[in-house]
């Protein structure tokens, strides 16, 4: 479980929000919006209705534990660049911005940002997903929690086949196809298909399933 503090409650930021609190994280979301605080309060940790431009406001929250902060008002330059200086100098590892233009974007990567986003190009809940995971290698929603993952090979599945791991009936989700490291692709495998080091893994599962592949390949 990680702690995140995300900027801006707005639909992007509260989809953000939402989803990293599915995958068992701790959220802190600040808003200078009341109705969006209200709105998203009930679904994260703690909400926060505040002036982001005031650079106090963060100093005075007690940030020690946050290891990344995302800034989710990307068509308010001025305070997005702000919270960057102030979060740089508060300590925070790894902040991510997001961005309405790739003028912003550039803008905000000057003043030290480590990840920007444009909203049209990623959605919030694979932002959560990117976050959450080391392993992830891509994702792609289908419909409402359904989504399909493309992730690592858990070392204990090297050199198992589909049907010894009993993916299914073990934990309830499909390997729907095997990426191998030559780039060959093969789609809805044999039960019999082997598992090779260096593949990748196509699931198709909710963010339960996720969780659950999240812990086998990190041996938790």
């Amino acid at each position: 479980m990680k702690e995140y503090l995300v900027i801006g409650a707005g639909r992007f930021g509260r989809s953000l929000a939402e989803n990293l609190m599915k995958l068992g994280h701790e959220v802190i979301i600040i808003d200078n919006n009341e109705e969006n605080v209200n709105k998203i309060s009930p679904y994260v940790t703690h909400a926060i209705c505040a002036n982001i431009k005031n650079i106090e406001v963060f100093h005075e929250l007690g940030l020690a534990n946050i290891q990344t902060a995302i800034i989710a008002i990307g068509s308010d330059l001025e305070a997005s660049i702000l919270a960057t200086i102030t979060l740089k100098e508060i300590g925070v590892k790894t902040i991510i911005g997001k961005a309405s233009t790739d003028y912003y974007a550039k803008v905000l990567k000057k003043v030290g940002i480590d990840k920007v986003i444009i909203p049209e190009k990623e959605s919030g809940r694979k932002l959560a997903y990117s976050l959450s995971s080391k392993n992830l290698v891509d994702y792609f929603n289908i419909i409402d929690d359904y989504s399909i993952f493309e992730v690592t090979v858990p070392p204990t599945w090297v050199g198992k086949t589909i049907i010894e791991l009993d993916i299914r009936a073990k934990h309830g989700f499909n390997i729907v196809g095997i990426i191998r490291e030559s780039g060959e692709f093969i789609g809805n495998p044999e039960p019999h298909s082997d598992i090779l080091a260096g593949d990748m893994l196509v699931i198709l599962g909710t963010s339960k399933d996720f969780m659950t592949v999240e812990k086998i390949i990190n041996g938790s």
